[in-house]
């Protein structure tokens, strides 16, 4: 904008500086005559004349401002030296002044007013001092002359006019050029913003981008805030300078550039094809180029794409197994490919073109007019079966699909048709037939279940596989594999096909009545007729896994009892050693229990402690009776206590949600039962509620109650007989079961839980237990609602003793009756030797101790006669309770031994009866048991009650 209407400027002011310099010299002269005598007129008249030459001549810009500051500088100075501060000398510098601002700004107008304020000086100097370096020396000039004055007003008035005048002109100018350049602005901005291409202005030295537009954001992916003041080097749109400057260099050189193919990189490293265009143009006096960038990446990317289909279809057709041609309606063959050559034994496309398909190309059977009737209607044939007769009179059978070619105006010209020379199809059709036949006569012999199958649906299957399925050909034939496979077995079954698998396999699969079978099956992928199929051979496994799980549940009930006896002799070693334990705490606090008066503080807590370990200790004998085996032994005595026992260890493995509830009518009378035995059927039972319970949690309730069975009862279950008279019932309100299987509970190896989860032999044990007791056993359930078992008893056809309560006795105290008789003492555990020591003092009796066997035994042998008792451990390092006693008892028979022991077993307990153990005192004995013992062996008088 700027360099547009200073252009005009400097054009047009040359001829308004010479007009009004011609006009102000003529009234100079006309009010000074004697300036034409002087050599000055000259001067001016020559820098009339450049003016005007500048005016005419067609001179650069900076030409013409270069002679308009000259003239006015000049015209100025030539005024100074002739007249000294002579009116015409203001235009001259005020007009220079001006020019210096409006081309150089406030640094050329600092500068040119600096030479005026000189200029100014020595005209001055000249006026006062009157001499002047081309004039005259002159007098003193006087204010009040007519000729200075006349002078002076006109140069003033000529010099407003010019000044304003050029003013005018420039405001003019600029107004009208900043018009047409803000109009053209804003058109060239619309049309830069929404051009749909990239369009990008840098500077044609550095490269540098001025502006661009969102189609280079699109195209790039850099935004304007990232391009702008960056080249094109530092964004990657060019390696190095030296690309960028090969690229460009065609626009250095014409001023512009059209249509160049060029690769660009985008943002994220992909290459872009984009067609380069660009223009120099002059933008703020610098040189600039306005840059269109096209992406033709998707137009290369068809054209690339076509030009391969095209070669890849001429490769196709000149490749192709079967015979491509063109011909026309009358039977000339313009075109055909290698193939067709082949099929009908020509040796080149001339050979075949000089026939004519309509007189002898078909064979006389299939004439050429129905096909070309037909084609001719329908614009195309497909599959259409014909005879051709080739080069040497053969005939052929090919399938023959052709299409139509139209021109212009509509009529046929041509046939686009393919060929298929169908004569081994038609004999391999002939012979699969054959060969189906004979595989339908084989499969149907086969003893099992053959289907054949494509892309995983059923096409064929043999009587056997109808019969195991249960379906007809029909339903079967054309549906999925997967309809005839279990939900859970179907991905098994969908990747062996995927997988084209030839191992054998096992899955579950489904009959037509929804009944699932265990099967195994194996395939094989075969290609007839072209078509790949996969023949599976099916056998139902179903017995023989049935078989499998019955053995594999009794190797495992096998190993869970041999788990048990393990646990047993576990749980054998850990109550010998917590029992030793035991002996120490109870027996000591029931010595400090018999020396402390009922009113001591302390007698509360001791009495405590003796009840809680009186707790531990019939704790431990319930884990014994529990994991170790033992062989049936019945006696009549109350249900009530093993119920409550088995509870408590049902307790402790319970999630928190199920509580346990136990009502015990103490009118129940006693019944004639194995313990250990009915304390498993009530575990089982429990744990079978318990596991009914799992999800939702609930309560579990145990009721012992006399019962009288009625009519009614005994008619409905039949198995309950008139003699029971004691009912025990558990009842749960569990998830319940269906009648379906409520009949089967009792099966073995029946169980609705998941594999690992149960044997299916729980209810079957409970049965057999209950049947060998004489009993009976009632259950009812409903999904949903819970389970009811009712397990009857006859009564005991003896009256039991009631057990004792177990409420102690009153206070008792420990009444010597030792006499200083010596007795030994054996046991490894330091607490139980210590503390019997301790007693057998209290007792009156001289203790002798020994940790082990054979120092004792040594110590009797030295003197039999010294002893009164043997009092000894069973488990000992290096020799036994039993052997040590036996031992003693040979050397002195008529020694009483007393055996203590933290665990007995049936082995041993046998050993000690048939050795002459005396008594034998179960560890943690109390000290009443044990004084009681060693008074019997020692034939001592009972202690009365105190």
């Amino acid at each position: 904008m700027d360099a547009a209407w200073r252009a005009n400027l400097l054009r047009v002011l040359p001829r308004i500086v010479g007009i009004v310099a011609v006009a102000w010299l003529a009234a100079v002269f006309a009010a000074t005559p004697s300036l034409l005598a002087s050599g000055s007129s000259l001067i001016y008249l020559a820098i009339v004349l450049g003016v005007w030459l500048a005016a005419l001549l067609p001179l650069p810009n900076w030409a013409r401002l270069a002679i308009l500051e000259a003239g006015f500088l000049m015209t100025a100075g030539t005024a100074l030296a002739v007249q000294g501060l002579g009116p015409g000398v203001p235009v001259a510098l005020e007009m220079f002044v001006l020019l210096a601002v409006v081309f150089y700004g406030v640094a050329g107008g600092v500068i040119s007013g600096t030479a005026c304020l000189a200029l100014v000086g020595l005209g001055a100097w000249g006026w006062t001092s009157g001499f002047l370096p081309l004039g005259h020396r002159l007098p003193i000039l006087s204010l009040n002359g007519r000729d200075f004055w006349i002078r002076l007003f006109m140069a003033q008035v000529l010099a407003t006019c010019g000044v304003t005048g050029v003013i005018t002109y420039v405001i003019r100018e600029m107004r009208r050029v900043v018009g047409q350049h803000r109009l053209a602005e804003e058109k060239f901005s619309k049309a830069f913003r929404a051009c749909p291409d990239a369009l990008i202005i840098t500077e044609l030295a550095t490269g540098r981008y001025l502006e661009v537009n969102e189609g280079h954001e699109r195209l790039t992916g850099f935004k304007r805030e990232e391009v702008v003041g960056h080249t094109s080097v530092e964004l990657g749109a060019f390696p190095d300078a030296a690309a960028r400057d090969a690229v460009i260099l065609p626009v250095r050189r014409t001023g512009s550039l059209r249509r160049q193919e060029l690769q660009i990189k985008h943002r994220s490293g992909a290459k872009v094809d984009v067609v380069f265009s660009a223009e120099v143009f002059t933008l703020g006096g610098e040189d600039c180029v306005l840059t269109l960038l096209q992406d033709v990446t998707d137009q290369k990317r068809t054209e690339a794409a076509l030009k391969h289909n095209e070669e890849s279809f001429r490769s196709f057709v000149e490749n192709a197994g079967v015979g491509v041609y063109r011909s026309t309606p009358d039977g000339r063959i313009v075109r055909a490919n290698p193939a067709l050559l082949r099929v009908m034994g020509f040796d080149s496309f001339e050979e075949m073109a000089s026939r004519n398909l309509e007189a002898e190309g078909f064979a006389q059977q299939y004439p050429r007019k129905d096909f070309r009737a037909k084609l001719e209607h329908d614009g195309y044939l497909r599959g259409w079966v014909a005879a051709w007769t080739k080069k040497d009179g053969t005939t052929i059978s090919v399938r023959e699909s052709a299409s139509v070619v139209r021109g212009p105006d509509g009529r046929i010209e041509f046939y686009d048709g393919i060929i298929e020379d169908n004569s081994e199809r038609m004999r391999a059709e002939e012979a699969l037939r054959e060969s189906e036949e004979r595989f339908r006569t084989l499969t149907a012999a086969a003893f099992e279940c053959v289907v054949i199958s494509e892309g995983g649906r059923v096409i064929d299957i043999n009587d056997q596989g109808l019969a195991l399925f249960g379906y007809s050909r029909e339903e079967m034939v054309g549906r999925p594999i997967a309809d005839f496979v279990a939900l859970e077995d179907r991905e098994l079954v969908a990747r062996q096909i995927r997988e084209n698998s030839e191992q054998i396999y096992e899955s579950r699969l489904l009959r037509k009545d929804g009944t699932v079978f265990q099967a195994e099956t194996k395939g094989r992928m075969a290609t007839i007729g072209g078509r790949r199929l996969r023949m599976a051979a099916i056998h139902d496994i179903t017995e023989r896994r049935q078989s499998a799980l019955k053995r594999q549940h009794l190797e495992e009930q096998l190993l869970q009892m041999q788990k048990m006896e393990a646990l047993g002799t576990l749980a054998g070693g850990i109550a010998h050693d917590f029992n030793n334990i035991l002996t120490g705490i109870l027996a000591n606090l029931e010595i400090a229990e018999l020396d402390l008066p009922p009113e001591h503080p302390a007698y509360a807590s001791v009495e405590a402690a003796n009840q809680a370990s009186r707790r531990a200790r019939e704790l431990v004998a319930r884990i014994l009776s529990f994991s170790m085996p033992k062989s049936e032994h019945r006696a009549p005595a109350p249900l009530g206590p093993v119920i409550l026992e088995a509870v408590q260890l049902l307790r402790v493995g319970l999630p928190s949600g199920i509580e346990i509830r136990t009502r015990i009518d103490p009118k129940a009378r006693p019944i004639d039962f194995d313990p250990g035995q009915i304390h498993q059927v009530i575990m089982n039972l429990g744990t079978n509620s318990a596991h009914a319970l799992r999800e939702r949690g609930g309560a579990i309730m145990m009721e012992l109650r006399p019962v009288v069975p009625g009519d009614a009862l005994r008619e409905r279950h039949p198995q309950v007989r008139a003699d029971h008279a004691v009912c025990f019932t558990l009842r749960d309100n569990g998830c319940g079961m269906t009648p379906e299987v409520l009949k089967r509970i009792f099966e073995p190896f029946y169980t609705t839980k998941e594999f690992g989860q149960g044997t299916g032999l729980g209810l079957a044990v409970v049965h057999t237990i209950m049947k060998a007791h004489n009993g009976a056993i009632v259950v009812e359930s409903l999904p949903g609602l819970g389970t009811t078992f009712e397990l009857y008893f006859p009564a005991a056809p003896v009256a039991v003793p009631e057990a004792n309560a177990g409420v102690r006795s009153a206070r008792k105290g420990l009444e010597p009756f030792g006499h200083h008789r010596f007795v030994m003492f054996v046991d490894d555990e330091d607490t139980v030797l210590s503390i019997g020591t301790t007693l057998l003092r209290r007792l009156g009796f001289e203790p002798v101790a020994f940790s082990h066997p054979k120092a004792a035994l040594e110590a009797f042998r030295a003197e039999p006669a010294k002893f009164a008792a043997v009092i000894s451990d069973l488990t000992m390092p290096q020799m036994t309770g039993i052997e040590l006693g036996k031992t003693i008892m040979r050397l002195r028979p008529d020694v009483p031994v007393i055996l203590t022991t933290g665990y007995l077993h049936a082995e041993a307990q046998q050993n000690a009866r048939e050795g002459g153990i005396a008594f034998v005192i179960t560890k943690p004995f109390e000290v009443k048991e044990l004084v009681a013992r060693l008074r019997e062996a020692l034939k001592e008088p009972a202690q009365a009650a105190t």
